[in-house]
């Protein structure tokens, strides 16, 4: 005969079994997964991106000789260069700053994109520099990275040359460095040509590129999460960005010993790579400016330190300074 339940004994037909474990885990995890991913779409959608206040500095420093909407046009903010080229910017060409084709696909002032791996045979030679690398004013024809290229091919027609422009108008060696760290590495250059110095000895605010680079960077999350808009977003503001004080410029932007050692990092990165490093000390104006005679030369402490960088590395052959003079 069976036995009846007591009444502190729920029967067994009416028991509700409790979920597993695993399945409540799985439950909690893939609800916190899809409010994430919620999340993340709804600040891409409704929450911009800050822009770093060199992004920021740099426009308003173009607005002297071009106007903000074009200079957005064609820069972007970057979190570790502080800007770089819009990729795939076409502008009509009417001999102001810029114009004409200002970049390809991967942000680079060519025509075409840069075959990644450097096919076979090739000695490929990558140029880092300012505004006068990029080619400002010139249609990309016109610029000397192209027309070094032309010359290479027709002094020797029975080799294969390739100059890349990487030329970033504004850009200091600091920067020069970092792209070259992050970007230009992938390009397998047999010869990096880099012409800085004018840029660095800019008065922008009270701090160096370095320093705003160490603050941007403190701002950033851990290397795999700052695909994240959403992480970025939360670890920044747990970080307050530098605020420049409104007339007060009084630090260059690279001091001299800054500018030795990048220049010393940068040397170091390209031989590492297998490649020489040739530096080119643009004929800028400032350069030019308060001298007397060329034994007044060097005129400015960043020149001074790539002429004195490049007396103490060998080029070539010949092994001739590692340098090229452009203000003589």
């Amino acid at each position: 005969m069976a036995r009846m339940p007591t009444p502190d004994q729920p029967h067994n037909s009416t028991r509700r079994s409790p979920r597993p474990l695993k399945a409540r885990i799985a439950s909690t995890v893939v609800s916190s997964i899809l409010a994430l991913v919620l999340a993340e779409c709804l600040v891409r959608v409704f929450v911009p991106e800050a822009p770093s206040l060199r992004f920021l500095q740099t426009v308003d420093e173009s607005t002297v000789v071009t106007n903000a909407q074009t200079t957005r046009e064609v820069f972007r903010n970057d979190n570790d260069l502080f800007w770089r080229l819009r990729r795939n910017v076409q502008l009509d060409y009417d001999g102001t700053f810029f114009s004409g084709l200002i970049s390809n696909s991967q942000g680079l002032r060519e025509e075409h994109a840069v075959d990644i791996p450097k096919p076979a045979g090739t000695v490929r030679i990558l140029f880092l520099g300012d505004s006068s690398t990029f080619g400002v004013y010139l249609q990309h024809t016109q610029t000397f990275v192209h027309k070094t290229e032309q010359q290479l091919q027709q002094q020797f027609p029975d080799e294969s040359f390739e100059c890349i422009n990487a030329g970033v108008p504004a850009y200091s060696l600091f920067q020069g460095w970092r792209f070259f760290e992050t970007s230009g590495v992938r390009y397998e250059p047999d010869l990096v040509i880099a012409s800085f110095g004018v840029n660095g000895e800019g008065l922008w605010d009270q701090a160096g590129d370095i320093d705003h680079y160490k603050s941007l960077q403190a701002r950033q999350p851990q290397a795999g999460l700052r695909w994240s808009r959403l992480a970025r977003l939360a670890w920044g503001s747990l970080h307050s960005p530098p605020q420049a004080k409104d007339g007060e410029k009084t630090r260059r932007r690279l001091l001299p010993d800054e500018f030795a050692k990048l220049l010393a990092k940068l040397h170091e990165s390209v031989r590492a790579r297998g490649a020489e490093l040739l530096l080119l000390i643009p004929p800028h104006r400032i350069n030019f400016e308060n001298y007397r005679s060329f034994r007044d030369f060097p005129k400015t402490f960043l020149q001074a330190e790539q002429y004195r960088f490049g007396n103490q590395w060998r080029f070539g052959p010949e092994k001739t300074a590692s340098f090229i003079d452009g203000p003589r």
